[in-house]
This record gives structure tokens, sequence and C-alpha cells, in this order.
């Protein structure tokens, strides 16, 4: 079984960009850094494309994990990395806050799957 952290913002009019910049940089240093990050599975990056809230500015971000064990001690230990907590801070200088939100998603009848 998976558990999927699944993160959705809209990025702040005009700032577009920077987001793309700073959600690219996150996805370098988790590269770069693989002892950090060793309970992460997978990265997803997405853009809305139309619908509610926002369309083209809405942005989900999933991080496919093992165990909800994992996701706990990969975030204790990555938030405590200086170089990551500026990203997130910069991150969020981009983004209208009051729409930020984070699920937990846990996979089902995965062997129904089509992949």
């Amino acid at each position: 079984m998976a558990v999927y952290e699944v993160y959705s913002w809209i990025v702040s009019k005009g700032k577009e960009e920077k987001n793309e910049k700073i959600m690219e940089e996150f996805a370098e240093f988790i590269k770069r850094n693989p002892d950090l990050f060793k309970e992460l599975k997978s990265y997803r990056y997405f853009k809305g494309r139309y619908g509610k809230p926002s369309g083209t500015n809405n942005r989900f971000c999933i991080i496919e994990f093992d165990s909800l064990d994992s996701i706990e001690k990969m975030w204790k230990r990555a938030n405590e990395d200086e170089r990551l907590i500026k990203i997130d801070k910069e991150w969020l200088n981009n983004i209208e806050i009051n729409t930020f939100e984070i699920h937990m998603w846990e996979d089902m009848n995965r062997r129904s799957w089509i992949e």
C-alpha cells in the first residue's frame, strides 16, 4: 500500500514564473540529496488547466511514500535542513497562502489500476 501526500495551492498573480523556478529548485534539491529524501518513492508536480478554484494558477504536488511512518521520518529529517527551509520560505512568498492545502491519500484497489 502506498500513501500519497498531496499539496495544492494557487500561485499569486504575476508570480507564476518565480513559482516554477522554485519548484524546479525543489525537485533538483531532492535529486541532489537522496539521503535526506530516502523514504520518498516518487514526486510529481502538476499545473491546473481548468476548473475550480483557479484554473491555470492552481498547482498540485504529489509525493508517494510506503507508509505514514516514512512520511514522518523523512519530513522530520528534511525540515531541519536550512537549505530546504530557505526554499520553503521563498515558495511561500509566491502563493496565495489561504489556498494552501495538504491531503493524505491512500491507494485503493491497486490491483485494478490501469497503468
